[in-house]
């Protein structure tokens, strides 16, 4: 017998009357609120008789079960059955549910209630990218208050999936698709133009190009100063397709 079920499992044992003599097994129950619940009973080669009652809901469910209307030993039987837990009843919230940037450090935060279901293999979390080229790494920290912190750090800037699931059944909101951009990196920006090579003319503009289509989401911003300290005209177009032009205008000598 267990004593401690969850609703929607069987309470199912057996009884053997061998040695209790001529007689007739009968059964009665009752679950929570008191309310009458059906017993089966069914008779097996053996001799024993197999006892069963279906659970439906959390709560104190009695079992009398009699021979020849005298309770066996043991009988009534008291068994506190526990709500079961369902991928429905679990929450996932946080930034990295959200967004992301590459090389950062993504984190969210699950609401499950009851803690161990990792090492129980109950719950389930897996990050993906969407060219599916690669997985990052992702570390489940259970907390041991039925809260877990998820930690994941994506290397590629795209559409990321992120999959939640109890016993193999997504939880709301799962797969969770997570935009993640590329971390600004100024080191990645290029610089190209003919004002770089030799010498130029005072009041010949300046052009010159700047790539920043590998340097991450970020705004580009140019400034200048002339020989005597003072600021410069600067004008500049940054295109969407990470190519910006820039003129400066250098005053006459």
């Amino acid at each position: 017998e267990n004593s401690t079920l969850l609703s929607g499992d069987p309470l199912d044992w057996y009884v053997s009357t061998e040695h209790a003599g001529h007689g007739k097994l009968r059964a009665t129950a009752t679950g929570p609120g008191n309310e009458s619940i059906r017993v089966f009973l069914a008779e097996q080669d053996n001799g024993e008789t197999e006892v069963r009652v279906n659970t439906t809901v959390a709560g104190t469910y009695i079992v009398n079960v009699y021979w020849n209307d005298q309770h066996i030993p043991k009988s009534p039987f008291n068994f506190e059955v526990q709500q079961k837990m369902m991928a429905a009843d679990i929450k996932a919230h946080g930034p990295g549910l959200v967004r992301g940037e590459t090389t950062e450090k993504a984190e969210f935060t699950i609401e499950a209630a009851k803690p161990n279901l990792t090492t129980l293999g109950l719950l389930q979390v897996s990050v993906s990218g969407a060219s599916a080229i690669y997985a990052p790494s992702t570390k489940v920290t259970d907390k041991k208050d039925g809260t877990y912190n998820v930690v994941y750090i994506p290397a590629a800037a795209e559409n990321h999936h992120v999959s939640v699931r109890f016993d193999n059944v997504d939880i709301p909101g799962s797969p969770f698709r997570v935009p993640v951009t590329a971390r600004p990196d100024a080191s990645k920006c290029l610089t190209e133009g003919e004002s770089f090579a030799g010498q130029h003319a005072a009041g010949e503009p300046l052009d010159f190009s700047v790539k920043t289509l590998d340097a991450g989401d970020g705004k580009l911003c140019v400034t200048a100063t002339g020989p005597s300290g003072d600021v410069a005209s600067v004008y500049y177009n940054d295109q969407e397709s990470g190519l910006c032009r820039v003129r400066l205008e250098t005053p006459s000598a």
